[in-house]
């Protein structure tokens, strides 16, 4: 055993006096005595579960981090507020450049009076603690109430947040992933960096992955043919208006050709600037006409409550919603809404 140099240790003989006075005799046990080292023990003690307890608030601090910035994230996109980037990767805030998850177009939100509710079903870390994770899943329903032509309906889907941060360690130049063995130099913060649509995994152990209450009462003819899919809807719209220089579709929500926001819409101007598609696959959509995110990947199979795509026009910009409806067996979609875009194009 290696000592300390000499002098770190005070010399017995004053620290024998200073505690006990002159050393003719050995000290007396006193009530003093027993009630001195009581008071030791007891803050002993005391210091060693005030220890613990910062320890633990530390560990249960760290732990909460990640569904924090999933709260933070997801509470500011619901209600519309552009401070949900803070908590997202770069990525996300530009694939949502003209909208915010989850609730898409800002105008479209406020005409339909969409309000959003969420639930978090599922979170799992990558690893047994958060220390060692370097991503998360979240998965998480969200709960739609809004109005179409003065009718209130409902919806949900479930999809799927991944969040991760950073790991960075000596001698490497970017994030890696975190490695058992070893100690990374510092850990950069957690960031939402996608979101998916859930698996069919997923849907064994919770609810349904979309729901809707929007019904087609009744079949309409050209349903089969132009409103099977928002490529199609999109597809007949564009004939539509090169027939007859005007927006007009079989597939508008009214009966009439109604739908939120046509009162302020003019469909010949509409009609005057909606891009030629020749197919009713949504690969060959043309790039003038912008698929706005609201939610999972575009190439995810899942019933979105609604779809948003932008048309450019110039001094107007127009957002087209299309939503799922169900007639009890199959899924026929219509177009709720059209308004102008609210936020400047990028």
């Amino acid at each position: 055993m290696t000592h300390p140099p000499q002098g770190w240790y005070p010399a017995p003989e004053s620290a024998h006096r200073s505690r006990c006075g002159p050393a003719a005799r050995p000290p007396a046990w006193t009530k003093a005595t027993t009630a001195t080292l009581l008071a030791c023990l007891l803050l002993t003690i005391a210091a060693t579960a005030g220890s613990a307890v910062l320890v633990q608030r530390a560990h249960a601090e760290n732990d909460e981090e990640p569904v924090r910035v999933l709260d933070g994230f997801l509470e500011a996109a619901l209600r519309g507020d552009r401070g949900w980037e803070a908590f997202a990767a770069p990525r996300i805030a530009e694939e949502f450049a003209v909208s915010d998850p989850f609730r898409g177009e800002r105008s479209t939100a406020q005409a339909l009076e969409m309000e959003i509710e969420y639930s978090i079903l599922d979170f799992r870390l990558s690893a047994h603690n958060t220390e060692r994770s370097h991503y998360a899943q979240a998965l998480v329903e969200f709960t739609y109430d809004y109005v179409v032509l003065e009718e209130r309906h409902h919806a949900s889907v479930v999809q799927l947040i991944w969040l991760t941060r950073p790991f960075y360690y000596a001698g490497r130049d970017g994030p890696a992933t975190p490695a058992p063995a070893s100690e990374p130099e510092r850990v950069g913060p957690w960031k939402v960096t996608a979101i998916g649509a859930a698996g069919e995994e997923h849907e064994r152990q919770g609810p349904p992955r979309s729901t809707t209450s929007l019904e087609a009462t009744e079949a309409r003819e050209g349903d089969a043919l132009h409103c099977g899919s928002p490529a199609a809807v999109l597809a007949e719209m564009s004939e539509s208006s090169r027939r007859t220089n005007s927006a007009v579709s079989s597939c508008l929500y009214g009966e009439d050709g109604a739908f939120a926001g046509g009162e302020e819409i003019s469909r010949e101007d509409l009609g005057k600037v909606f891009p030629l598609i020749d197919e009713f696959r949504e690969r060959t959509l043309p790039e003038e006409l912008v698929h706005i995110r609201t939610g999972a990947n575009d190439t995810a199979q899942v019933f979105a409550p609604f779809e948003q795509y932008l048309i450019p026009a110039g001094e107007e910009d127009y957002v087209l919603t299309i939503a799922p409806l169900t007639d009890g067996e199959e899924m026929v979609y219509r177009v709720i809404s059209i308004q102008e875009l609210q936020v400047p194009r990028p």
